[in-house]
């Protein structure tokens, strides 16, 4: 009886999992997709979905006409497929099949649908098959400028940014740019962002437009201004930059940081930025004491910047701490500071210096 037992639980444990399997196989593609879309990250049922191979397309429709979550459905087409290799056959089928849906497709649905076609776009991967690519641009043409749509045709438009290698791919896309880049939606301004970055010879409104997102309420679309445009000097002056070194997504911060250095800017000179650029007084005039401890900065272009700061305590104290600076030429500023400066002490206050100095008043 000793060894009878182990071997009785062996054999159930062989028993349970034979049947468990048989179930699994005996399973029709319909419940297997049912079962996917209550728990899609539940990886048991993706290898359940990826067993059932083409069969369950159609059930992966049906529920989306039905009004199944849509994401759910995307994250089932999404697992259906990642094993495809590129030019499989059976992409070619699946195209079929969504063209043959397009026109009959509720607008409701119609944005998973076209989102289904993009997620099939790998990163760094050639297109999934040459029909996949051209059902792609053609759905883009007629149903590109369709609000209805919504993100989904931005989201596509990004995954054909490096497969539009003629004029009118080119054209259709500089279109959908300047859609996207005046659109609510992140995935319209950032496929606007993408598309001008990687032009030639960009469209100058698409470039000025792309720019002015810097801006954006959103952090995922200031991330990627600055991670496209942050190196480009004719696209994103400098001053610009600045104030990114205090923007509440720490992300953003970073990429600001990394675009001046790329600039050749160094650590102190970074750290200059930060202070200068800071919303508080107190803390911009923290350059000051910065510019007497290290003699390698470029003190008449930081007391410069200081001059016109938007603070009369600042630009005054500027003015005194150039003025001390012997090796700083600063006459030419003060004169201007004598007639120009909106806050009338530091008018005075300059005139008392070009007297001191003994400089002609303007």
């Amino acid at each position: 009886m000793r060894r009878i037992l182990p071997i009785g639980i062996v054999g159930i444990a062989a028993l349970a999992f034979g049947i468990g399997a048989f179930l699994w196989m005996g399973a029709s593609p319909s419940q297997i997709v049912h079962e996917f879309l209550a728990d899609p990250s539940n990886p048991v049922m993706g290898d359940k979905l990826r067993s059932a191979d083409e069969a369950a397309i159609p059930a992966l429709f049906d529920q989306l006409a039905a009004g199944a979550d849509s994401q759910a459905v995307l994250a089932g087409f999404r697992e259906l497929t990642s094993t495809w290799p590129v030019a499989d056959s059976r992409w070619d089928r699946l195209a079929d099949r969504l063209q043959g849906k397009w026109t009959a497709m509720p607008k409701s649905t119609f944005s998973a649908g076209v989102a289904i076609v993009a997620q099939a776009f790998r990163v760094n991967q050639p297109p999934p098959s040459e029909n996949w690519l051209k059902m792609a641009f053609a759905l883009l043409e007629s149903h590109g400028n369709q609000t209805e749509i919504g993100a989904g045709r931005f989201i596509l438009m990004q995954a054909l940014i490096p497969h539009a290698s003629t004029d009118r791919h080119r054209e259709l896309l500089r279109q959908l740019a300047k859609l996207g880049v005046a659109d609510s939606t992140e995935e319209g301004k950032i496929a606007a962002i993408r598309f001008t970055a990687q032009e030639k010879e960009p469209d100058p409104e698409l470039i000025e437009k792309s720019a002015n997102l810097l801006r954006d309420p959103s952090a995922i679309v200031r991330r990627a201004v600055l991670l496209h445009f942050g190196s480009r000097s004719e696209v994103i002056a400098e001053q610009d930059l600045l104030p990114m070194l205090h923007d509440s997504d720490t992300e953003s911060q970073g990429l600001a940081m990394l675009a001046l250095r790329g600039r050749g800017l160094g650590d102190q000179e970074i750290m200059m930025a930060r202070f200068i650029s800071d919303g508080r007084p107190a803390h911009r005039l923290r350059v000051l004491d910065l510019l007497t401890r290290h003699s390698e900065l470029d003190t008449g272009v930081w007391l410069n910047r200081l001059s016109h700061d938007p603070s009369p305590a600042v630009r005054a104290a500027a003015m005194r701490a150039a003025v001390q600076m012997d090796q700083v030429d600063f006459a030419a500023r003060l004169r201007e500071m004598a007639v120009e400066d909106p806050h009338g002490e530091v008018r005075k206050n300059a005139q008392f210096f070009l007297h001191k100095l003994k400089a002609p008043m303007p």
